[in-house]
């Protein structure tokens, strides 16, 4: 891409993957699977495309709600999310000054294939709701048009801002009844 276009516009961060395990059951393995997968990962591609980077350009990471907020069963998957959440803000900071913002969409529970088998979990299902402030899950489309919005001339003075393009993180039902 470089080679061709002598630059590099926009860098989106976007791998994840859910196997979700309380942290005692967690193996090291699987920890740095999910490290590995989505903050080394994120962290070696942007090093690499900072160089060609203008001004105006700029880089979105797909963080998520739990980072923020925890979640049952997911302590690897927050703990790398977590670190990319930290990342973007780092990102931005060191190189704002340079015209490169970094920012970061954390979505909530997405309806995708892979998520499919956790929405038949009654439970899962009902403390995503209550997570959540719309009455809906939110979709691909939702997020890809959130992060088409931080790319855009619109957002141009805006980094280090974590955008949620589901609102989820936000309790609507804060009942301690999470059984």
């Amino acid at each position: 891409m470089v080679t061709r276009w002598d630059h590099i516009d926009f860098l989106v961060n976007a791998a994840g993957v859910g196997n979700p395990k309380p942290l005692h059951e967690t193996a090291d393995e699987s920890l740095d699977y999910f490290l590995n997968l989505m903050l080394r990962a994120p962290f070696r591609l942007t090093r690499e495309v900072l160089p060609h980077m203008p001004a105006g350009s700029g880089i979105v990471n797909i963080t998520s709600t739990f980072a923020v907020v925890g979640g049952l069963r997911g302590g690897a998957y927050s703990a790398a999310k977590g670190g990319l959440t930290a990342l973007t803000t780092h990102i931005a900071c060191q190189y704002g000054a340079q015209g490169i913002r970094c920012n970061a969409v954390a979505p909530g529970v997405i309806q995708t294939p892979m998520t499919e088998h956790r929405l038949q979990e009654e439970r899962f299902r009902r403390i995503n709701m209550e997570m959540t402030p719309h009455t809906r899950l939110g979709t691909v489309d939702d997020v890809a048009s959130t992060v088409a919005f931080l790319c855009s001339p619109a957002v141009r003075s805006s980094t280090a801002r974590r955008s949620s393009s589901t609102a989820a993180g936000a309790p609507r039902n804060t009942s301690p009844n999470r059984r």
